[in-house]
């Protein structure tokens, strides 16, 4: 699978809810279909939550509204999230004709992330560029 394409950093997230970061983030994706995507995102995270521990969410839905890998980071001040606060997202939007690869994506993303100096250096980032930087993708 392709690395995602990372269109948008939002520094200083507004959402105060699961439900409000997943709107912002959607919003500032490339998806064509932004509430089509942003309902397969909450359906997802119906199913199982992707708050992961240590203020980190993960995001994600298969979707028809991007032909290719597309990624957003969010930084934000802390939502409430499956028992944690969390203030790191990263958003994956996935094509639906994807082999389900992207699940090595996810597990590198938490890998890189496992590191408190890493996440503690996303959280100063203060650019698209820089966050990038951080992850390593």
């Amino acid at each position: 699978m392709d690395k995602p394409v990372f269109s948008a950093f939002i520094p200083d997230m507004k959402a105060r809810t699961m439900e409000e970061a997943v709107a912002e983030l959607v919003n500032a994706s490339s998806a064509s279909d932004r509430e089509e995507v942003a309902a397969a995102v909450l359906k997802r995270e119906r199913e199982g939550s992707t708050a992961i521990g240590s203020g980190i969410a993960l995001p994600h839905a298969r979707t028809s509204a991007v032909s290719s890998p597309d990624g957003v980071i969010g930084l934000s001040r802390g939502i409430p999230a499956n028992g944690d606060t969390v203030r790191i997202f990263v958003l994956f939007l996935i094509p639906v004709n994807t082999a389900s690869a992207h699940v090595l994506l996810l597990s590198d993303v938490v890998k890189v992330l496992s590191d408190e100096s890493r996440r503690a250096a996303l959280l100063k980032a203060g650019s698209l560029e820089e966050a990038v930087e951080v992850l390593g993708l």
